[in-house]
């Protein structure tokens, strides 16, 4: 029980600190667009990068997850992140910056996979509802993480920020170092690695392309929304921001709650309704900044439950292999990161955040959601028959 509860810590703190670094991209967008000299529409090269890096490393990391002792995986990951993130805030030409982006997803990305892995063994029983609680201390990370850049832009100086989210990661090294997952060794031995049924990935996949990419995408391009739209200050815009990440975590903490009384897939269609509500509003009222900001919240709440649910899913379906189904549910999910993102930079033209982009994703969403329920609902009604 002492390891269990001291492992849910551990990645429950691990969860924050990424919170916190993988989202000072959106705020910082301005001023590495100044430092390294390209228009600002162009900044999302940077998480274009570092979704590249993620996409690849979670694809190798979840393999890994379940073959090797998680906590030498998660020792590799942190060591990555935490490198990556301090070298993009410290590089002194776009090369460098370009370099520390790719190796901070690439850390990211096994930083994504193994705390999901580790609790979603830890509580198999209830790993949606367990994945939903984990997931609310990265939403808090993301949360507090435009706080940061904010203090840091007070002194003058971004890279205060990057400095804090660096050392953050790199402290997780020890921790992890220190404790072993409980019967990893047993496990291993009675559990060979069933194989992946692909094609039933599909819709899961494509839930994953569409819902990272506009979780990135309007985490990233809020700020610029406000900025450039609302004409609001960079404290109300990084507010929004912070809104937007708390939204999602009260999301992530009420779906904890509901998936106690509904299925998992039945919670997916109400929760993405909600991102794509939050969206029309911000876009009908998006020159007042109060009214955006409550549309951010919307948003964030609705977002929240999505990515742990369809998690808690997969965990199901993947008993014994859900490391490497959830690392191509993610890996290639994550190529939303890099499409989504980029694409509202251009949509946006340096003149807005390209939230319309989002409002056709969070469609795409739903109906990808409402086809997973009706087949796990049809799964479940031919397998009564096949048991009676």
């Amino acid at each position: 029980m002492q390891r269990l509860r001291l492992w849910t810590a551990i990645c429950f703190a691990a969860f924050v600190a990424t919170g916190i670094a993988v989202n000072l991209l959106g705020s910082t967008f301005a001023n590495l667009s100044l430092r390294y000299g390209f228009p600002l529409e162009d900044a999302g090269i940077f998480t274009a990068l570092q979704a590249i890096g993620s996409t690849t490393a979670v694809l190798i990391f979840g393999w890994l997850l379940d073959r090797r002792d998680p906590r030498w995986v998660l020792c590799g990951a942190t060591l990555l992140f935490g490198g990556g993130v301090l070298l993009l805030g410290f590089a002194p030409v776009l090369p460098l910056a370009l370099a520390g982006s790719l190796l901070m997803g690439i850390g990211f990305g096994g930083m994504l996979a193994g705390p999901n892995y580790v609790i979603a063994s830890l509580y198999a029983a209830r790993s949606a509802s367990a994945l939903n609680a984990l997931n609310v201390f990265y939403s808090l990370g993301a949360m507090i993480s435009p706080q940061i850049v904010a203090f840091a832009l007070r002194q003058d100086d971004f890279r205060i920020a990057y400095l804090v989210a660096g050392v953050l990661i790199l402290a997780l090294v020890l921790p992890f170092a220190t404790i072993q997952l409980q019967n990893h060794k047993h496990q291993t031995a009675q559990n060979t690695p069933s194989s992946v049924n692909y094609l039933a990935l599909i819709p899961f996949i494509l839930l994953f392309f569409t819902y990272i990419g506009s979780e990135v995408g309007f985490g990233a391009w809020i700020f610029t929304q406000l900025s450039t739209v609302a004409q609001a200050v960079p404290e109300t815009a990084a507010l929004a921001t912070s809104v937007y990440w708390a939204g999602q975590m009260v999301g992530r903490i009420a779906g904890t709650i509901i998936l106690r009384r509904i299925a998992d897939e039945a919670l997916l269609p109400l929760t993405i309704g909600l991102i794509g509500i939050g969206v029309a509003v911000l876009l009908a009222f998006q020159t007042q900044a109060n009214l955006s900001i409550i549309a951010a919240f919307i948003v964030g709440f609705g977002c929240g439950p999505v990515f742990p649910t369809t998690l808690g899913i997969v965990r199901k379906a993947y008993p014994t292999s859900h490391g490497t189904a959830s690392g191509i549910l993610i890996g290639l999910g994550n190529i939303g990161a890099i499409v989504l993102p980029w694409l509202q930079g251009q949509i946006g033209g340096g003149k807005s955040g390209g939230m319309q982009l989002i409002l056709v994703a969070s469609l795409i969403m739903l109906l990808t959601a409402i086809l997973i329920q009706r087949r796990l609902k049809n799964q479940t009604a031919a397998a009564i028959p096949a048991q009676s």
